[in-house]
Formats: structure tokens, C-alpha cells, sequence
């Protein structure tokens, strides 16, 4: 939805997991529900303009998601950038258990969610 406002979106991918070709198929599936019909004959490339919107990263432990995080951070309070409107973290859980002893939890998680308030 933000990409077909022309808004930007940050997907913060943990799992390697992130699709540009689903990601285009919900693009197209949005605008099909938000024009009220089902596009058979679509120009893909049209579409692909949208993905344009959607800024990729990847990070593969708790370090780098809060050294994204604050540079992320940095970043819109410098360019006051008022066009990302959304940021995904896919998934939280990932890095907390790939790269955190049990008892580190609880506090990177209170210091993550202190950083995306």
C-alpha cells in the first residue's frame, strides 16, 4: 500500500527470506483490490516501478539490526525525510536467537523498542 501512495518502506529482512517477485504479486493484488477489478492483461513492467519504494536490507544478528536501526534513524532525522512512512523488521525473533545468550534478551529487546517508538 505505501509504495502504490509513491511512500517509501524500509523491509528489514533477518531470514533471508524476502521475495521481490512476491512482493510484486501483492503490489499488483493491492491495486487490483483498490481499483475494485482483476487485472488479466497487466504490464508487469509497470509494476516493477513500485518496487522502486521499497528499500531492501539484510542483517544477520542483533548488532547489526540496532547498527541499522540508529543509522536508519540518522538518516531520517538528517535528511528529514518525511516519504518513509514505514520500516519492516522480518522477523525480531531471528537475530535475538541466532546471536543472543537467553539472559541479553530481555534488554535488547527493551533497547529495540525504544529505538522504533
Amino acid at each position: 500500500q505505501c509504495s502504490l501512495a509513491f511512500k517509501h518502506t524500509i523491509y528489514i529482512d533477518t531470514e533471508r527470506a524476502f521475495s521481490a517477485k512476491r512482493l510484486l504479486e501483492i503490489i499488483i493484488s493491492c491495486s487490483e483490490q483498490n481499483h475494485n477489478k482483476k487485472l488479466l492483461n497487466y504490464d508487469k513492467k509497470y509494476y516493477e516501478k513500485y518496487l522502486e519504494y521499497v528499500r531492501y536490507e539484510c542483517v544477520s544478528d542483533m548488532t547489526q539490526l540496532m547498527k541499522l536501526l540508529n543509522t536508519i534513524e540518522q538518516e531520517l532525522q538528517e535528511k528529514n525525510d518525511h516519504d518513509i512512512i514505514l520500516i519492516i523488521v522480518d522477523s525480531i525473533a531471528a537475530p535475538l536467537r541466532a546471536s543472543t545468550p537467553y539472559y541479553k534478551r530481555h534488554q535488547l529487546l527493551l533497547e529495540f523498542t525504544d529505538l522504533v517508538k
